[in-house]
C-alpha cells in the first residue's frame, strides 16, 4: 500500500466510509486503491456520496471500454493509423 499524502482525521473517516461503500468495485478492480479513492473523494469536495458515484462511473467506463484488455489486446494498425499524422518520422 502507498502512503497517503497528508490526510486529516475527517478525511480518514470519509475515506473509510467510501471504501466500504465501493467494496464491490475495489474487489473487482485493484486499481481503486486508497490513494485513488482519496483523489476521487477530494475531487468530490469531501462528499462521500458524490465520490461513490464518481468511482462507480469510472468503473463503468472501464468496463464499457474494456480497459482491462487495453494492453493485452493492442491493435497496432489502429494505433499507427490514428497517430500517423503526428509522427512524420514513422513512429518512435
Amino acid at each position: 500500500d502507498l502512503k497517503l499524502p497528508g490526510v486529516n482525521s475527517d478525511e480518514e473517516e470519509k475515506l473509510a466510509s467510501l471504501q466500504q461503500r465501493v467494496a464491490d468495485v475495489t474487489r473487482a478492480c485493484p486499481r481503486f486503491e486508497a490513494d485513488r479513492l482519496l483523489r476521487i473523494l477530494r475531487a468530490a469536495g469531501g462528499n462521500v456520496q458524490e465520490a461513490e458515484q464518481r468511482a462507480r462511473q469510472a468503473d463503468k467506463f472501464r468496463k464499457d471500454h474494456d480497459m482491462d484488455c487495453a494492453l493485452s489486446h493492442w491493435d497496432l494498425e489502429a494505433y499507427e493509423e490514428c497517430l500517423q499524422p503526428w509522427w512524420p518520422s514513422g513512429g518512435f
